[in-house]
């Protein structure tokens, strides 16, 4: 996610950060140097259509380090039957404003555990009609209209399972189970719901002729270290935090429609009543569609993945500008991090004052980003930096709450792969002006914190998004370029469509360069924790 417009814009926030050099750090000694030379170090050149690229002069130390380079990550090919399976049918409401529907899901006990209780996240009833989130204010027994109605739970005996609200966070439901799931047993549970969509542009809400519809279904959380996730909605990074499952969608929408979603359409119906799409969206985090009836497409088909481009009206140059970025992002990430394993992606320019989101198999951004540059290179940064969340959140997992940095800051790296392509020396020149240890002060470091340890948004974003930017910016110049991205695409292919923490990222790290390498661990020990 990254957050263009909350009353002052990122953009402009972002700008800041990379100009500032904090003179409290300036007595940090990050690299233990002996006696130093001057070493140029010139990596192989590409251009946008083949591997990431640099040409960077550095001064590093005489003793250089030794990598152990494995075999080549096998490539990475979409998976079927790794997780939960939701069948759904659903209406999208314009008229109301609702989105409704019955789900029936075939549950998957992954764990060790015996499962007497199931826990579902509800994030719709967190909201207002105006969209307003505060979840400490909502309880249990409150008269909140916007409060997701569900009719019932029931199991597949045709049981109906009595449920709760948690008295602290009406989000988080338990259901209670008239048998339990065992250990790699599988169970089907079916419930029927409707929510409100508030009146906002945001990842979750209605406006003017767009509808972004995404974390609207109670969805299954994470059992893990005994217990079920129960994180804490937060409007400026996420919380969402689900396994790979599989989903087959039946969307009624209004005849004029559109709908651009998670997975690929295999078929529409037109009926009296309305349109029918019929979705199948395997292997995925999430199901998640925007919806209007003033939508056009331009597409284009790169190594086997089809990216569309959706614009509103007659914006063809935005839909343009995202197509662009979407190529050459899709080409850069694909070589410095694993070839992308589905086979479309979806950009779509909607109403999102966020500026940009990313769901499974598709990106929102925000179309007021048009006005932040004259050129559209706001709205490319932006598409590329959500289309790395592809690879970091949807294909390699992570827990966005306790450990933010994991996807953020790649994702924001992600920016720099795809300015090195498209030749825009920008972001690497500001990060090659500083030391690694004079380039944010202490505020911003360790970037490995929850999202509650951060003192403010502020510091959560500069520390998640923009100091771990840098961080793998300068791990990239330690460990040199084409080991670095070796490591990526073996990190990225180990562990797709699985969840990761941070030991499992520097597991890699010291599988390629060993534990003792002094360059590398002085910028993991500045800023990490």
């Amino acid at each position: 996610m990254k957050k263009y417009n909350k009353v002052l814009s990122i953009i402009l926030a972002s700008s800041l950060l990379l100009a500032v050099v904090l003179s409290s750090c300036a007595n940090l000694t990050l690299l233990k140097e002996t006696e130093e030379t001057e070493v140029k170090e010139t990596e192989s050149s590409t251009n946008a259509s083949s591997s990431v690229s640099e040409t960077a002069e550095t001064t590093t130390s005489v003793e250089m380090p030794s990598f152990n380079v494995p075999e080549e990550a096998a490539p990475i090919s979409m998976q079927y039957d790794l997780g939960h399976k939701y069948d759904m049918t659903l209406e999208l409401d314009a008229d109301a404003q609702v989105v409704r529907g019955t789900v029936r899901v075939d549950i998957v006990n992954q764990t060790d555990a015996t499962w007497n209780t199931l826990v579902f996240r509800d994030y719709p009833s967190l909201f207002t009609a105006d969209g307003e989130v505060d979840a400490a204010s909502y309880t249990a027994g409150s008269d909140n209209e916007q409060m997701t109605s569900i009719s019932y739970f029931e199991d597949e005996s045709g049981e109906i399972l009595a449920y709760e609200r948690d008295d602290n966070d009406v989000s988080v439901i338990t259901v209670t189970l008239k048998e339990p799931i065992s250990p790699g047993q599988r169970h089907v549970i079916e419930y029927e719901f409707e929510a409100n969509i508030p009146t906002d542009a945001d990842r979750f809400g209605a406006y003017g002729e767009c509808y972004n519809v995404a974390n609207f279904y109670p969805v299954l959380s994470i059992f893990e270290n005994g217990e079920w996730s129960r994180e804490q909605y937060i409007d400026m990074g996420e919380c969402f935090y689900t396994i790979v499952s599989d989903y087959t969608v039946v969307l009624k929408t209004p005849e004029d429609f559109t709908v651009i979603s998670t997975g690929l359409t295999v078929e529409v119906e037109e009926k009296e009543d309305g349109k029918y799409w019929n979705i199948a969206a395997p292997c995925a985090r999430d199901f998640t569609f925007v919806a209007g009836a003033d939508f056009n497409m331009l597409s284009e088909e790169v190594d086997g993945v089809m990216i569309e481009a959706y614009y509103i009206g007659d914006d063809m140059e935005f839909g343009r500008a995202m197509l662009e970025a979407g190529i050459d992002s899709m080409k850069a990430f694909g070589e410095a991090f694993g070839k992308y394993p589905y086979p479309d992606v979806n950009i779509i320019e909607t109403e999102l004052f966020a500026g940009g989101m990313e769901y499974s198999g598709l990106v929102m951004i925000g179309r007021d980003l048009e006005f932040y540059s004259t050129d559209y290179s706001v709205v490319k940064e932006v598409t590329a930096h959500e289309l790395g969340h592809q690879w970091f959140y949807g294909i390699v997992g992570t827990n966005p709450y306790l450990e933010p940095w994991l996807d953020e800051s790649f994702a924001s790296f992600s920016e720099i792969v795809y300015a090195d392509v498209i030749g825009d020396d920008y972001m690497s020149s500001e990060f090659d002006s500083y030391r690694p240890d004079s380039y944010f002060g202490r505020e911003y470091t360790p970037v490995n914190r929850s999202y509650d340890q951060f003192g403010s948004e502020m510091v959560y974003f500069s520390s998640a998004y923009t100091t771990g930017e840098a961080m793998l910016y300068y791990l990239r110049d330690a460990m040199g370029a084409e080991n670095f991205y070796h490591m990526m695409r073996t990190y990225v292919s180990r562990h797709a469509f699985g969840i990761v923490t941070e030991a499992d990222f520097l597991n890699v790290v010291y599988e390629y360069c060993g534990t003792d390498n002094n360059e590398v661990n002085a910028v993991l020990e500045f800023y990490l924790d």
